[in-house]
């Protein structure tokens, strides 16, 4: 017996099923195909979707990597050489300094021949952060001190200067100050300043003075004086 027509006839449900199932399809190639813009972000990414092949060259920064993922460069050409810094202990002393004070006073002696009576020196009255010049070149001194001098006659005449140590003895360096004096004031103040150029083996300054002559009374007080050390 040969079925029934009637029973291969879909029904207007299936109908209706298969037409839905046709515009749902359908409208999911269309927005595959045509998303809008700005519609595509982080959450719908899978992790590993974007591929190397899906990146623009040259169109990443370093920013966007993690630190040591990007390898380093050449190394670049040596810049120009900075400022020099302070010498150490075997190198120039950048400075130094020294002071004296006697109490009771001391009195200078008159000597003839042009000679000097040391008043104090960076050896004998440096405190612990000073002591001799280290001097590994020739260097420029630049010199600045005084001294305070108690006067006994009337009319005083002193002169005071600064010397070096070096390796042909103690030498004379710079200018002699004098200093005149026929005022009411007992303490004389003598400013003293220098510069001068030494050699690699300078160890010592000092200041000296005299009197004038062999009648002036002229006690020493209290003095100070720094170095400065600049090269050449």
């Amino acid at each position: 017996m040969k079925p029934s027509v009637s029973r291969l006839r879909p029904s207007p449900a299936m109908v209706v099923s298969f037409l839905a199932l046709s515009v749902a399809l359908s409208g999911t190639a269309y927005a595959v195909g045509k998303l809008p813009a700005l519609s595509v972000g982080t959450k719908q990414l899978k992790a590993g979707a974007v591929t190397s092949s899906k990146v623009k060259d040259g169109s990443l920064r370093s920013k966007d990597f993690a630190a040591g993922q990007v390898p380093s460069g050449p190394q670049g050409p040596v810049g120009p050489e900075g400022p020099r810094g302070p010498a150490g202990s075997s190198g120039t002393s950048q400075s130094a300094g020294a002071w004296a004070s006697r109490f009771p006073s001391y009195l200078i002696p008159a000597l003839t021949n042009d000679q000097y009576v040391e008043m104090f020196s960076l050896s004998q009255f440096a405190d612990s952060s000073t002591g001799k010049l280290r001097l590994a070149k020739p260097s420029r001194l630049v010199l600045n001190g005084h001294v305070a001098l108690g006067r006994v006659d009337p009319v005083a005449v002193v002169r005071c200067r600064f010397e070096v140590h070096g390796s042909q003895g103690w030498s004379r360096a710079g200018l002699t100050g004098s200093l005149v004096d026929y005022g009411p004031h007992s303490v004389l103040l003598m400013p003293l300043t220098a510069v001068i150029d030494v050699d690699a083996s300078a160890d010592d300054v000092r200041i000296v003075c005299r009197p004038e002559n062999s009648t002036t009374e002229v006690k020493f007080e209290q003095g100070a004086f720094t170095v400065v050390v600049t090269d050449r």
